[in-house]
């Protein structure tokens, strides 16, 4: 094997595509790099409308790239083909495979179809919230497939891993700059995500899951002679732009490696290597720093210091030191492995192995929430193997699971999420995943090696997703819009250092390059057939977040009777509500609200015939919720009064 110098390969990223990139291209990485550094910084694009404006950048690159000359767009079908498999979870099923396929999805259709036993039900108890996740779910992998194309050409690539180390800066900035504050509760200094009653500021029922730490309980609310339960969420320890300093932790953790990479590249020749290295180790060491003493993120710290030693396994040019940074990197690697297995295995004996002051403490982490829910998640998929409970409704069966009325919405480990939701099928697919992921990344060493020329921008983000791969196993970062785009970006562009460079082809007869040019027109389609419905989806968010704040004045003024009326909230609330149903006939939540705004509008209204109307709409409402979805929160029941002695 011929092996190749350096002066007959000056830059890292030689064997990239050397043909120009088209105008249809350079929209698209535009449309990415904007997104990637405006999705982190407007609240990790939590925010219904924020979150529909990165879905729409990560739809408009798919599009554009999609619509585009060029081979290569058989790889189109692949977002089509990944979501079309899990929309098996939404086809209506009888009752004896339903039973076969997911018991408890069958059990909890049977409770919601009580009055008609011989209904159909699905893999899925919340089909509303499997759809919309299944529409993310091709975005992503859209994003992906866009990230690993363009990344194949020199200029593209370079100016999504510049976005990269801009949003890096940026976030570490503004973390630096708005650290947690415990009394205030107020992201960058000005919005403040504290509850509207005062004694319980630390609580929001009007926020959603998203948009707190993921975590809370179920209140029970009364209304007249019923009552109902009501989800209220902790309001999370913002740091810098991210509401939940772990999901700003897991951010600097894909970002900053690949911005220490450009920095060794950029100092290349320019600056003793030894110099070079010796300030890339002080930058881990103050983010690591940032991220474990003042945003108090132990996943985020741990992550970091795996995205450390990666980077320099993969940077250090002598080959001792290499060799010691991976040998580090397997010890450590093999640690946090360890201690995965006996936080998420339940093992309680690990305990009595350490020092009898430190047993109740590790007894205490090995009992925590984190545990405890990744537990229920492997639960969840015992229950139902083969495809899971569906895409996004983890929370929904997590409190029936444990029968408790404490709340996560998330299982804070995201491996252990997708397994409960998808089975042994959505698993697969995880592994034929990072099984490519792991040929791509020998195929950029192999290239590496032979050309004698580092890569450290490249090797930035090998170490980005490991650091961020471990940080997933301990949290619930891929739910937050930003982090999931950066990790798709990233996870693309690390695709395509391991590519070969397509092979240019004769020009073909217009009927072979109609039949080429398909699969990236049904990607195109079925990407605006998603941003249009995650576009319904926001306008019902916020209809329901309105219903949600009506419910709360409601509750308020039926404590203090020196506060205003809630009658004309409540009837807002509901017109809007009821314009916005018939675009979303299957959100089974919105017909839950809606009868509890019409439940809430009759106790504040005088008159008996009034009462009992409304009380019909929330009866009516109620019915259709039950129709919809299996789990759905806040459908009522009778108040049980003791009786007198």
């Amino acid at each position: 094997m011929t092996i190749q110098s350096r002066s007959s390969c000056p830059t890292p990223e030689c064997g990239l595509a050397e043909a120009p990139a088209t105008a249809a291209e350079w929209g698209a990485c535009c449309l990415l790099a904007a997104a990637c550094v405006a999705a982190p910084l407007a609240l990790g694009s939590t925010a219904a409308w924020l979150r529909l404006a990165t879905e729409a950048a990560m739809a408009g690159s798919s599009v554009l790239w999609g619509l585009s000359a060029g081979r290569g767009r058989r790889a189109a079908l692949l977002p089509i083909a990944i979501a079309a498999l899990f929309m098996v979870q939404l086809i209506p099923l009888p009752d004896g495979a339903l039973t076969v396929l997911s018991p408890v999805a069958a059990g909890a259709w049977k409770l919601a179809h009580a009055d008609n036993p011989s209904a159909w039900g699905r893999i899925t108890v919340d089909p509303s919230a499997t759809a919309a996740a299944i529409r993310r779910l091709l975005l992503a992998v859209a994003t992906v497939v866009t990230a690993a194309h363009l990344g194949r050409k020199r200029p593209l690539r370079q100016l999504l891993a510049a976005a990269l180390c801009v949003v890096c800066i940026a976030i570490w900035a503004l973390g630096l700059a708005f650290p947690f504050d415990r009394r205030k509760l107020v992201v960058l200094g000005a919005i403040d995500f504290t509850g509207p009653i005062a004694a319980e500021f630390w609580k929001t029922p009007i926020e959603p899951p998203i948009s707190t730490n993921g975590s809370g309980n179920l209140e029970w609310i009364t209304a007249g002679d019923l009552r109902y339960q009501s989800p209220t969420w902790i309001a999370a320890d913002a740091f810098g732009p991210y509401i939940y300093a772990n999901h700003f932790a897991a951010a600097l953790a894909l970002t900053l490696p690949a911005l220490l990479g450009a920095w060794l590249s950029a100092s290349r020749g320019r600056l003793p290597n030894l110099l070079c290295h010796a300030l890339a180790a002080l930058v881990f060491a103050a983010s690591i720093w940032t991220v474990g003493i003042m945003a108090a993120s132990r996943a985020g710290a741990a992550g970091l210091i795996l995205a450390a030693l990666v980077f320099a396994s993969l940077t250090l040019e002598r080959l001792w030191a290499r060799r010691t940074a991976t040998a580090i990197c397997c010890v450590y690697g093999g640690v946090v492995l360890t201690f995965t297995i006996a936080l998420y295995g339940g093992f309680q004996g690990v305990a009595t192995i350490f020092p009898e002051p430190y047993q109740q403490r590790i007894s205490a982490m090995l009992m925590n929430e984190r545990a405890m829910a990744a537990r229920t998640a492997l639960r969840m998929f015992c229950e139902a193997p083969l495809l899971g409970s569906g895409l996004g409704t983890f929370g929904d069966l997590f409190p029936r699971f444990l029968r408790t009325e404490f709340l996560l919405h998330y299982a804070h480990n995201d491996y252990a999420q997708w397994l409960a939701e998808t089975g042994i099928v959505g698993a697969a697919l995880a592994f034929i995943f990072f099984g490519f992921l792991a040929v791509a990344a020998r195929r950029w060493r192999q290239k590496v090696v032979m050309r004698r020329t580092a890569d450290p921008i490249t090797a930035g983000l090998w170490a980005g997703l490991a650091g961020s791969g471990l940080h997933t196993a301990f949290d619930w970062n891929l739910h937050i819009p930003a982090n999931a785009l950066l990790a798709c970006v990233t996870a693309g562009l690390a695709i395509a250092a391991g590519a070969t460079a397509p092979s240019r082809a004769p020009q073909a007869a217009s009927s072979r390059r109609f039949f080429a040019a398909l699969p990236g027109v049904c990607l195109a389609l079925a990407c605006l057939v998603a941003v249009a419905t995650l576009a319904r989806d926001a306008a019902s968010d916020r209809a329901m977040r309105h219903m949600r704040t009506a419910i709360v004045a409601a509750r308020l003024s039926s404590m203090d009777k020196n506060l205003p009326s809630a009658e004309g909230p409540l009837r807002r609330a509901i017109s809007a509500a009821e314009k916005m149903e018939p675009w979303d006939p299957a959100n089974g939540n919105m017909a839950v609200l809606l009868g509890i705004c019409h439940l809430h509008l009759g106790e504040q209204l005088e008159s008996t015939d009034d009462k009992n109307a409304e009380r019909a709409n929330a009866d009516r409402w109620f019915g259709v919720g039950r129709l919809r979805c299996a789990t759905c929160r806040g459908l009522p029941e009778k108040v049980t009064r003791a009786k007198a002695p």
